[in-house]
């Protein structure tokens, strides 16, 4: 049986993934409202986890949550609505539309050579990140994993709770 935290951190991790998926959807369809909707909201991904943590720890105010209980309730959010994301654009690039992840690709190979950029190093990384799951394994490195375990330190240095001195 799940504890109340790991069926919260499930949850939450599900609902944070819906997000991410909205906003993924909004940044592949061609109208430049949504994409700049998808920018703004991609940014507040660390205040939806920071919300659900908060609710968290409002709910359960019987437990002593100090900041490595904390940083592992945010980062297994992180984790988790990550590799629900990534899945789903896997899925999207590998078999719903497969010429969207070349496309762009080859749109930025073309922008880098007119500028002049273009090396074998970026030709190469350009080859790799049109392979979709090169690209999603490591969207899913720096995004969540890297990016994921910052956020979730200065998450759970915000909102731990102090330890109660021993009397």
């Amino acid at each position: 049986m799940l504890s109340s935290k790991s069926k919260s951190t499930i949850k939450a991790g599900y609902l944070v993934a819906l997000f991410l998926i909205a906003i993924f959807y909004c940044s592949i369809v061609n109208v430049f409202f949504l994409n700049f909707i998808a920018q703004v909201f991609i940014l507040s991904v660390p205040f939806v986890i920071y919300y659900f943590v908060k609710k968290y720890i409002s709910t359960h105010s019987e437990e002593n949550l100090t900041f490595a209980p904390v940083f592992g309730l945010s980062y297994s959010i992180f984790l988790i609505s990550g590799l629900i994301t990534e899945i789903i654009k896997f899925l999207f690039y590998q078999f719903a539309n497969t010429t969207y992840l070349p496309a762009k690709i080859d749109e930025q190979r073309q922008m880098y050579e007119r500028m002049g950029l273009l090396s074998n190093e970026a030709s190469r990384a350009f080859d790799i990140l049109s392979v979709p799951y090169q690209n999603t394994m490591l969207e899913y490195l720096i995004m969540y994993i890297i990016f994921g375990s910052i956020a979730s330190l200065a998450i759970a240095y915000i909102v731990k709770k102090h330890k109660m001195p021993i009397e």
